[in-house]
């Protein structure tokens, strides 16, 4: 089974909507210091930050909730890595069994196959220099990158996730 989100820009690059089935189930907006803010239908608030552990990365964002007294991180993306489940993920990468070429627009979310690490903090600075030559098992996919409608497909194993996922994808790729 796949998840599929749309992600639909509405006016400046994020304030969005985010589509599943045709039907509206969330609203991204903006708020203050570069953090947006996505608000479910059902009441759920997702925080999404450029800092990550304190610095603004290339391709990296942080998701968290946030009660009266305490933040939960949802989903750490740090340089289109990140970990579920004890897996290591990464958005971009190129699946087995598929070239460079083929790929087109597209861009794809890999398991990582093999990879030593289990936590993107304890990948060393060699090993991620690297991380472009890895191949994994495509788990998702990101097209309409950069245009009205990016959606995302997901496979069920990243569905624990699979709204923050999406929209950090969008964030990511999308706004520039």
């Amino acid at each position: 089974m796949k998840i599929e989100y749309v992600v639909k820009r509405k006016g400046r690059p994020h304030i969005a909507e985010v589509l599943q089935g045709g039907k509206i189930i969330a609203d991204l907006d903006e708020s203050k210091d570069f953090v947006s803010v996505l608000t479910t239908m059902n009441g759920r608030t997702y925080y999404f930050t450029p800092r990550v552990d304190g610095k603004i990365i290339p391709f990296s964002i942080m998701v968290y909730e946030s009660n009266d007294s305490q933040r939960k991180t949802i989903l750490k993306i740090k340089g289109n890595c990140f970990s579920h489940g004890g897996q290591m993920y990464m958005i971009g990468a190129i699946p087995e069994g598929k070239s460079a070429k083929d790929i087109g627009r597209s861009k794809y979310i890999c398991r990582l196959v093999n990879f030593p690490f289990d936590d993107m903090d304890k990948i060393d600075m060699h090993v991620r220099e690297k991380l472009g030559r890895y191949r994994g098992i495509e788990v998702g996919q990101l097209s309409g990158l950069g245009s009205i409608g990016h959606k995302i497909t997901l496979d069920e194993e990243l569905e624990e996730i699979s709204l923050p996922l999406s929209v950090s994808s969008y964030l990511i790729y999308s706004t520039g």
